[in-house]
């Protein structure tokens, strides 16, 4: 069974938090001692997809991935659509889906801190 979890960047400190969505702007934080509800920037929350790169990262909506296949390296954003996560790449505009190929990409940044790595969209 895939572990439900989402990630999210603190209003207050910009840092990324993990632990359950409890609302639009809010995220309940595992790592706290008191599993401390804070709230965070709307735009930044993504789901866990329930797989991890081929480095063991784990992926979440919003990563930022280099996907090699047959010797062609995609870069592409990891996106929830049709009722899957996917691989969209960014020059060609083709999905894959996420579940066939994790074990081939390497998350390299993502939405949110790396804007620059969208300049392929």
């Amino acid at each position: 069974m895939r572990e439900i979890k989402f990630r999210g960047k603190r209003k207050d400190t910009g840092e990324w938090i993990y632990g359950d969505f409890v609302s639009p702007n809010e995220i309940c934080d595992w790592n706290t001692v008191d599993h401390g509800r804070y709230e965070v920037e709307p735009g930044t929350i993504g789901q866990y997809t329930g797989l991890k790169d081929k480095n063991g990262v784990e992926i979440y909506e919003g990563d930022i991935t280099k996907y090699t296949d047959g010797g062609k390296e995609t870069i592409g954003k990891i996106i929830f659509l049709e009722g899957a996560f996917q691989l969209s790449d960014f020059a060609e505009e083709n999905e894959w889906m996420l579940a066939y190929i994790a074990d081939d990409i390497e998350i390299i940044g993502n939405i949110h801190d790396n804007p620059e790595l969208l300049e392929g969209e």
